[in-house]
């Protein structure tokens, strides 16, 4: 038969068994609510419309499913260098501090902030063993007792803070506390990072699209003002088919009295005198008068004088056009026809010194330079003189 004492020892044995059994229970129990827990706020994080009211619903899952009095986050404000509580939950019947937490110099905060910053963790059992310290005071006051706060970095930046507290007892947290912990505060990191870079996102293509209309409605007016032009290049068609003709008749004449020229060199001059006088000559005129533009006039100027050079003798040996450059003669007919140097350079893609610098070459090769005489004036009274 067993003893008395070996009976009771069994009893023991069995009592530590049933608790042990409870205990493990209960643990597995409270296991199985915090992984739910990450699930929800993983599911949760899929798809968040607004990035405070998913904060705010993560501390309330946080905070019902720890078995602790108080979950909070604070948030780093780069701009002001201050810190603020965002997003607060506590067990009912306990107050709540959230709006006098607003704005705290980081400064003031240095022993907590160096070691969070630091990637970190703050974890005591008892607030009364950290030393003293601005948080040490702002725990007391809120009657904490027990404390674990995890660093939350976004994109490698600090962001803020995730914390859990007691009111009413000690806590001891533990490997397995720290670790389901840690996964929540980097669900919630990561979850904070994805809803600023689709909200970056969201932004630039709203921007491109803006540049997109504003390019296509200039593209538009380009379109417009293209096919403006078109039509009144179309208008003038026919005159310069007209002309085109004359020139391939004149053309035509040069060819074959070029053939020809040791047998009639005075009966060349005399047709190209003629079909240039009297065909291609009141042509251009008829244009120039038809046409509004100032730079079709300088061009329709600069072919004159080219037409009236190719007919030898028609120029006068000491006329001094006849020295003149192309890029000469053309900026001396657009100056004849009232265009600015600005003008100049834009309609000759130079710069404007380039064209002052051939004004001063058309005044020399004139022989006005160095005298106060208007250089348009002086072509547009001399210029019948130097193609008649």
């Amino acid at each position: 038969m067993r003893s008395e004492s070996n009976l009771l020892t069994h009893a023991e044995i069995f009592h530590l068994t049933r608790q042990i059994r409870e205990i493990s229970w209960k643990t597995f129990k409270s296991r199985l609510v915090c992984e739910k827990m990450l699930v929800d706020i993983s599911t949760s994080a899929i798809h968040i419309n607004d990035i405070q009211s998913f904060l705010d619903e993560c501390v309330e899952r946080m905070g019902r499913a720890l078995n602790v009095d108080g979950v909070f986050i604070w948030e780093y404000d780069r701009k002001t260098d201050t810190m603020s509580n965002t997003s607060e939950w506590v067990t009912e019947g306990y107050p709540r501090y959230k709006d006098k937490l607003q704005n705290l110099p980081a400064g003031e905060l240095s022993w907590a902030l160096g070691i969070l910053q630091s990637n970190e963790v703050i974890n005591y059992e008892d607030v009364e063993d950290i030393p003293e310290c601005l948080e040490k005071h702002i725990m007391r006051t809120m009657n904490i007792k027990s404390i674990l706060i995890f660093p939350m970095f976004v994109r490698n930046v600090f962001f803020g803070v995730l914390g859990f507290e007691t009111y009413e007892s000690y806590r001891r947290w533990g490997e397995e506390d720290i670790y389901i912990l840690r996964t929540a505060s980097q669900i919630i990191t990561k979850s904070i990072e994805s809803y600023y870079a689709e909200k970056a996102l969201a932004e630039a293509n709203k921007e491109l699209e803006v540049r997109v209309r504003k390019r296509t409605a200039r593209l538009y007016a380009a379109k417009k003002e293209l096919e403006r032009q078109q039509q009144e290049l179309l208008a003038h068609r026919e005159e310069l088919l007209k002309l085109n003709k004359s020139l391939i008749e004149t053309n035509d004449a040069l060819s074959a009295l070029a053939r020809n020229f040791e047998k009639g060199r005075e009966e060349i001059l005399r047709r190209v005198a003629s079909i240039t006088s009297f065909k291609i000559m009141p042509l251009l005129r008829e244009l120039r008068e038809k046409t509004s533009s100032k730079e079709q006039k300088a061009d329709l100027d600069v072919l004159a004088s080219y037409i009236t050079e190719l007919s030898e003798g028609l120029v006068k040996k000491d006329n001094p056009f006849a020295n003149f450059s192309n890029m000469e003669a053309k900026i001396s007919a657009m100056i004849k026809n009232g265009l600015t140097s600005q003008q100049i350079a834009k309609r000759l893609n130079v710069s404007v010194e380039t064209v002052k610098t051939h004004r001063r070459n058309i005044r020399k090769k004139l022989g006005i330079q160095n005298k106060k005489k208007n250089l348009r004036s002086y072509l547009l009274s001399n210029w019948s003189q130097f193609f008649k």
